[in-house]
């Protein structure tokens, strides 16, 4: 049994779908906040292989979010490029975005580095440039692929920002400069490389390529369009869904497709999954 499922079997619906209990996230929060980068990396590790439900594991970094959004992130990514369970120094180059090493624990090193007073870094300086030339950069690269996403957009900025900050300090780069090339590399890293369909701004499932997920995206398409009775219109672009990472809906312009229930229901799919 999971250990959501015997959660629920303690506690009935006061565990709902959630794995942590608020008192079991809030500490858990209030523990990453000062575990140095190596020891929340291990702190995953433990955790992913304890629930042994990638959903439930995926729940757990939802719940401990609000009170620590970059080490969440880091743990969300940590198992993503760990599918299989790997030990946490198992990154390899045939891992997903194996290429970056491990991204969970660079976010991580430079999260600490960035706020030294709430995890034990190490004595290497970083001299990083100002937060409103990070943000303004970050964000014309992503341009338009968190709009009405705010809240993710911070997280997505402020993770990108501690792997850039990692790597700055690896290079014992102390201009204070963006580095264009690093900044790129961070937000392939921790974001994934935004892409276009039909014109909109989107965001591939992370560890997924922008070519993939292009050629991808149509058999999905069609194949949700055919389970809901519905004829392909044709100009169909997707929309990353706010809170749910690798689910989009399906839009046309700028009017969301539903299917022919009654009431009517948004037509999304998963990519990942099988179409």
């Amino acid at each position: 049994m999971t250990v959501l499922g015997m959660l629920r079997a303690q506690y009935g619906a006061e565990a709902g779908n959630a794995p942590l209990l608020p008192q079991e996230a809030s500490a858990l929060a209030g523990y990453l906040t000062k575990a140095p980068p190596n020891q929340a990396t291990r702190l995953f590790g433990s955790l992913n292989q304890a629930f042994g439900d990638p959903a439930a594991y995926r729940a757990a970094m939802k719940q401990i979010a609000p009170d620590s959004p970059v080490k969440a992130e880091a743990g969300r990514i940590f198992a993503l490029q760990r599918p299989l369970g790997a030990p946490s120094g198992a990154i390899t180059a045939a891992s997903p975005s194996g290429k970056f090493g491990d991204v969970a624990l660079t976010i991580l090193r430079g999260d600490a580095l960035l706020n030294p007073d709430k995890a034990g870094a190490d004595a290497k300086q970083v001299k990083m440039p100002p937060p409103w030339a990070m943000q303004r950069v970050i964000q014309s690269q992503l341009r338009y692929s968190f709009a009405g996403r705010p809240e993710e957009l911070q997280v997505a900025i402020d993770s990108a920002s501690a792997y850039y900050a990692a790597k700055t300090a690896d290079a014992g780069d102390l201009s204070g400069q963006i580095n264009t090339a690093r900044m790129e590399e961070a937000l392939a890293a921790v974001v994934g490389e935004r892409t276009t369909i039909q014109e909109r701004d989107v965001i591939p499932p992370w560890g997924m390529s922008a070519v993939r997920f292009r050629d991808t995206a149509d058999l999905y398409v069609d194949a949700r369009l055919k389970a809901a009775g519905r004829e392909n219109p044709g100009d169909v672009a997707l929309v990353n869904l706010r809170g749910h990472p690798g689910y989009y809906g399906l839009v046309r312009g700028i009017e969301p497709l539903y299917d022919n229930n009654d009431p009517p229901q948004p037509l999304v799919i998963r990519i990942g999954a099988a179409p």
